[in-house]
């Protein structure tokens, strides 16, 4: 999505209003989550 959309406001706007930090960490909790279940 952020490959598609690299303008952070556009991106925002798609995100139904979300802050794009938000994502950003909820993705990084969610890769480290993965990779500990890999493990």
């Amino acid at each position: 999505m952020v490959k598609a959309k690299p303008d952070v406001k556009t991106l925002e706007v798609q995100l139904q209003g979300g802050q794009i930090e938000e994502v950003i960490l909820q993705a990084e909790n969610k890769l480290s989550l993965g990779r500990k279940m890999v493990q």
